[in-house]
């Protein structure tokens, strides 16, 4: 993968990194974005990781996180839908994988003990491509669609939310000009 980005963007600077790990090469506030995607069930202590992240990100700046919905880990294995736990899977090519399935409600918490606040909750919406595949589904859907699969829900934080929010958490992201104009 880092080949692939080296050779797409020889100008760019890419790196391997162990979330786990703290990012000591990256200074505080050195970002406007950063893009976590598909990785944070991987970690073992999440809120550690997020802590970091929000530490190299600007005042200003923010976090786009995505994730396997774990609708889908969760049909596909069974159990409590929140009971957390490690899944470990083995893949066709012999790929060990090992990853947190948590339900989403925690990874929100985790987010938000990070000093995040959650501008926007996105779920892709499956339902056109559902319709389309239901008349030729003839065997039961393989882990790869049912992992594919996930309802569509977005949330939207009201403005009063917000307001009582960063009355009740002054040590939040926001900066303090956008602060006064948003407790008004």
């Amino acid at each position: 993968m880092i080949e692939l980005c080296r050779d797409r963007v020889p100008s760019g600077e890419f790196r391997v990194h162990d979330l786990a790990d703290p990012l000591d090469w990256i200074d505080d506030a050195s970002f406007d974005l950063v893009l976590l995607a598909l990785a944070i069930e991987y970690v073992d202590d999440r809120v550690s990781a997020l802590l970091e992240l929000r530490r190299v990100i600007t005042p200003q700046g923010a976090l786009v996180i995505s994730r396997q919905h774990p609708t889908a880990d969760w049909l596909a294995n069974g159990g409590n839908y929140f009971d957390t736990r490690i899944i470990e899977e083995t893949w066709s090519r012999g790929w060990h994988l090992r990853y947190w399935l948590a339900p989403l409600e925690q990874t929100c918490e985790e987010i938000a003990q990070s000093g995040f606040l959650i501008g926007r909750l996105l779920e892709r919406d499956q339902r056109l491509k559902l319709r389309r595949l239901i008349p030729r589904i003839r065997t039961p859907p393989t882990r790869a669609w049912l992992r594919d699969f996930s309802t569509c829900v977005e949330m939207r934080v009201p403005l009063t939310k917000v307001r009582n929010f960063m009355r009740a958490h002054p040590q939040s992201l926001l900066h303090n000009s956008d602060r006064q104009g948003l407790l008004r």
